[in-house]
């Protein structure tokens, strides 16, 4: 095999492993037999709530439409998200890939939610939890 096919798949290897992640824990979150939204905002979002949840609990709720930065703590640092004209991604995070800063800026109508495997975070929109 030449270098470019052992790349290609490197790369299919890893997306899949991601997807199976995603699939494992947005399903834990909406199958909870409590209200899988414990501590959503009454009020209304100016664009759409996003949640970031950290081994399957939401820990923290943001509104896409209100320019901001946000700092949570995974489990091997913290977490920056940075929320700008109604789309957010990950400006800074203690781990060793980076992988989730790679992933750039993410909207409500992003298939993928950002995470950060290392941190066991992932941001998502809540819409997407509660369909």
């Amino acid at each position: 095999m030449k270098k470019k096919e052992y790349i290609a798949l490197g790369v299919i290897a890893v997306l899949s492993i991601v997807l199976i992640l995603v699939f494992k824990f947005i399903p834990a979150i909406i199958n909870r037999t409590d209200n899988p939204l414990k501590g959503a905002p009454n009020e209304q979002a100016k664009g759409e709530w996003i949640v970031v949840v950290y081994r399957g609990e939401i820990i923290q709720w943001f509104d896409s439409g209100v320019d901001a930065t946000y700092t949570v703590k995974g489990n091997v640092g913290d977490l920056t998200i940075e929320v700008k004209d109604g789309k957010w991604h990950v400006s800074k995070v203690d781990c060793p890939n980076h992988n989730c800063e790679k992933m750039g800026w993410a909207d409500v109508d992003s298939i993928l939610p950002i995470q950060c495997i290392p941190n066991g975070i992932y941001i998502v929109s809540a819409n997407a939890i509660q369909n």
